[in-house]
């Protein structure tokens, strides 16, 4: 069985670092190849092809480059932080792109990053227990605040067109997707219509009941996967 595996690259470094903690861009990148990899080793009892035995197709990943220009303030010691190369988290982000790009069989499939006023906001729980005097507002610190104002454009285009060109002209037998904040039901249905074995990996991230009766399964491995426990595909 041919597998293609997509991966929304946003949400499985916010669900890696929630897992597994912070790593080094090179890594996490070694975390994600394996994770992937992962799922060749799992078998599909409902496909009728080869007994559900995988073979990678390809990994796609889906992501924007950093920011690299503009600035924002942090309202939790007043100073600014500029967006560039002077950023750890550009310079985090662009080692981690570049380092898996390098990998056996993997496309990477780049959107663009939208800013308008970007901004920090606090976050749900910061502010319930500001209200209920559990904090002082003086105690507030990074980790409390979220980055708004910044959104991803194009990778959800990215995904669906990719779905519908794999299974519309029958490149492979199966997709897997690891990705769980975006609404895939149109996407699963393009696959399953032309008899593509869909499946969804969420990494523990709760996905509603309507959306999971629109795939062919779901595979987990966030419960289970271990760097080591994979090899590389030849």
């Amino acid at each position: 069985m041919l597998t293609a595996v997509l991966v929304d690259g946003n949400f499985y470094l916010h669900r890696a670092r929630a897992l597994w903690g912070k790593k080094a861009p090179a890594e996490r990148a070694d975390e994600l190849y394996r994770y992937v990899v992962g799922h060749l080793g799992r078998r599909s009892p409902t496909s009728p092809v080869e007994g559900g035995a995988r073979t990678l197709y390809r990994l796609f990943y889906y992501d924007c480059p950093p920011l690299s220009q503009g600035s924002v303030y942090r309202p939790w010691d007043g100073k600014t932080t500029a967006f560039g190369p002077s950023n750890g988290s550009f310079r985090w982000s662009k080692e981690f792109h570049g380092e898996l790009a390098r990998k056996r069989k993997v496309a990477m499939r780049m959107g663009t990053i939208m800013a308008g006023s970007p901004y920090y906001s606090l976050k749900s729980e910061a502010v319930k227990a500001v209200l209920r005097g559990e904090r002082a507002v003086a105690d507030l610190g990074e980790g409390d605040f979220v980055l708004m104002g910044i959104k991803q454009a194009g990778v959800d285009m990215r995904i669906g067109l990719d779905v519908a060109s794999l299974s519309q002209d029958r490149i492979v037998n199966q997709i897997v997707l690891v990705a769980g904040d975006m609404d895939f039901e149109p996407v699963a249905k393009v696959a399953r219509r032309a008899g593509v074995d869909f499946i969804l990996d969420p990494m523990g991230h709760h996905i509603r009941d309507e959306l999971v009766v629109n795939t062919d399964g779901i595979e987990d491995l966030s419960e289970t996967f271990t760097a080591e426990s994979a090899e590389e595909p030849k």
